[in-house]
């Protein structure tokens, strides 16, 4: 699918095309054809929607395009989806290893975690259930490990 074709999608959403499916074309797309002020006011803003944890590991997956194409934003991307839901991004991340922890990096080259311990600890309390708490753990495990190695 072209560029502007996805783009044209994006712009005249109606919730009518699957964000999975738009997602998946953007990820195959050559994103070097999408200017930066169509990144801004276009795409980021649509991919930020993103809200099940299928929507959003897609989301992180536009991370690591092919083309290493717009990374800044993709990164700043990757920290605005945490910080809108961080139990949602955690149960993505851990269900789709290969986006959500490759994404890990980003959150030490852009020092969002001041006191791991704590962030680890406030999330746990805010979670309803065993299954994400162990995904918590999994993924504040998987940044010690990748991160401080």
């Amino acid at each position: 699918m072209e560029v502007s074709d996805i783009i044209n999608m994006i712009e005249q959403d109606k919730g009518e095309i699957s964000r999975i499916f738009v997602l998946e074309e953007l990820y195959w797309s050559d994103l070097n054809e999408i200017d930066q002020e169509t990144m801004v006011n276009t795409i980021i803003p649509y991919v930020l929607k993103s809200e099940t944890k299928d929507e959003i590991a897609g989301a992180m997956r536009l991370y690591g395009n092919p083309d290493g194409a717009h990374l800044e934003l993709f990164q700043d991307l990757v920290l605005a989806l945490y910080s809108k839901d961080p139990l949602a991004y955690i149960e993505a991340a851990t269900d789709y290893p290969s986006e959500g922890l490759d994404t890990l990096y980003i959150f030490r080259n852009k020092s969002v975690f001041n006191d791991v311990e704590r962030e680890k600890k406030n999330l746990l309390s805010l979670a309803r259930d065993d299954n994400i708490k162990t995904k918590i753990e999994f993924f504040f495990r998987m940044y010690d490990k990748l991160c401080h190695t």
